[in-house]
């Protein structure tokens, strides 16, 4: 598998191209696994060292809210339990391979602190080759720091019914009123945090990687259902899997 290699010039062209791993047209659309995506991450931390790579994802995760308008507000419990539960696609633009502790000494500085901040330790196992993945309980993560999210589609409702999955588009502003949003600032002992995040390997639908669009061929069928339902653009359909 091939990279692009970053430099101080091509930086801003390539936040403002990302395509969040769906290309403009087939011929552009690179397909590759789940696996294949841990490997390339690896690929370019052999190729660049330590350093940052800049990506944009489209990604397809369970809300963090598990109450729903219009029941009252009825809480859910989840459909592995036989009930419901609100699953959003969105698009997000960050970076990988940073030294998060370092980035909030440098603000530490920047505010006037002194620059003492320690990462806590976590259960989370590092993946042996990269940094940009963590392992807990056997599931990879992918861990970033966010630029933006460029994009929240509608939230989708996932319904048990006798067994089988309905899904239904629901109201975004509604249901916003209910996700709770957590400060990075507090823990850090900034005015202004920096936050980190992560996205399971699971939930990648696709991803663009310093410029380059891939989609993932083995995502689970629940979660494709999801990503149909709401509204989010999918990549074009090419039965001919492109080069690596």
């Amino acid at each position: 598998m091939s990279s692009l290699i970053l430099d101080n010039t091509n930086i801003y062209n390539i936040y403002t191209e990302m395509a969040f791993g769906i290309a403009k047209d087939a011929q552009g659309q690179h397909r590759i696994t789940q696996q294949e995506l841990v490997d390339l991450t690896k690929q370019l931390q052999v190729q660049r060292g330590s350093g940052t790579n800049f990506f944009s994802v489209t990604q397809v995760t369970r809300e963090n809210t598990n109450k729903v308008p219009g029941f009252n507000p009825f809480v859910l419990t989840g459909l592995k339990h036989g009930k419901s539960y609100i699953a959003k696609v969105s698009q997000v633009n960050g970076m990988y391979g940073h030294d998060y502790e370092k980035e909030v000494n440098k603000q530490r500085e920047l505010e006037g602190k002194v620059a003492d901040f320690v990462v806590k330790p976590t259960n989370y196992e590092p993946v042996e080759g990269t940094n940009a993945f963590i392992m807990l309980n056997g599931q990879m993560y992918l861990r970033y720091s966010p630029r933006s999210v460029a994009r929240s589609f509608k939230p989708v409702l996932l319904k048990n019914t006798g067994g089988d999955t309905d899904f239904e588009v629901v109201d975004k502003q509604q249901v916003a009123q209910y996700i709770k949003r957590v400060e990075p600032g507090a823990y850090q002992g900034l005015e202004k945090g920096k936050e980190i995040r992560k996205i399971s390997l699971a939930s990648i639908a696709a991803i663009n990687i310093n410029g380059k669009d891939y989609v993932i061929t083995d995502i689970d069928p629940m979660r494709k259902a999801i990503w149909q339902t709401s509204g989010a653009p999918m990549p074009e359909e090419n039965p001919e899997p492109n080069p690596q």
